[in-house]
């Protein structure tokens, strides 16, 4: 029995479909290869990080910060990975970025202290996933969804600079001498707070 040509002609129309299918989970495992693999390196900071967002109450809204970055995502996942494409230039610019970003901070940092570690480290780790979406799904993709990405950022703690900005910390915690006579009780509380949790976490790991 012969076909119709409309029969005929539906026949020849490739599944494109299933194509789309297969891309689309591509990518998302991709991406969040990236960005396991970016938790596993910096696995033992981030967490250090969650246990001070738990003993310092200025800095509870971490824990958050992703939950809300989440929601946002899923609200707009439609509008977000409507127009995907992958970035070989600007997402793995951005990976590198954020790696040496990590490596600079603590290879030349003037504060030894810890929060100011926490912040390197987390700061670097946002960038990094950050580069890996870019790469997964394109400039287009991170425009359309800059402000739940951005808003992650809001994980790192505040620079001890930052919590002082009217004095100049330096004590031989920030590897230099003292420039002003102004105490700094309030960076130092959160510093030994800092300080406990990652005697606590060194604790759990023996």
């Amino acid at each position: 029995m012969s076909l119709g040509p409309e029969a005929q002609t539906q026949e020849r129309v490739p599944d494109t479909s299933s194509g789309a299918s297969r891309w689309r989970t591509a990518r998302n495992v991709s991406a969040a290869l990236v960005v396991g693999l970016t938790l596993a390196v910096f696995w033992v900071p981030l967490r250090m990080l969650f246990w001070f967002s738990l003993q310092e109450e200025q800095y509870s809204h971490i824990l958050l910060v992703p939950v809300v970055s989440a929601f946002l995502f899923l609200r707009d996942r439609k509008r977000i990975f409507s127009n995907v494409e992958t970035d070989w230039r600007a997402g793995p610019g951005m990976l590198v970025s954020g790696g040496l970003l990590n490596w600079l901070g603590h290879t030349y940092s003037v504060s030894s202290s810890e929060n100011d570690q926490l912040f390197i480290t987390t700061f670097s780790a946002v960038a990094m996933c950050v580069g890996g979406f870019i790469l997964c799904y394109g400039l287009r993709a991170f425009r359309a969804a800059i402000f739940p990405l951005l808003f992650l950022f809001l994980m790192a703690p505040i620079p001890d600079v930052l919590l002082n900005p009217g004095h100049r910390l330096a004590t031989a915690r920030f590897g230099g001498s003292l420039l002003c006579g102004v105490p700094t009780g309030r960076c130092s509380r959160i510093s030994n707070r800092v300080r406990l949790c990652f005697a606590r976490g060194h604790d759990r790991n023996r």
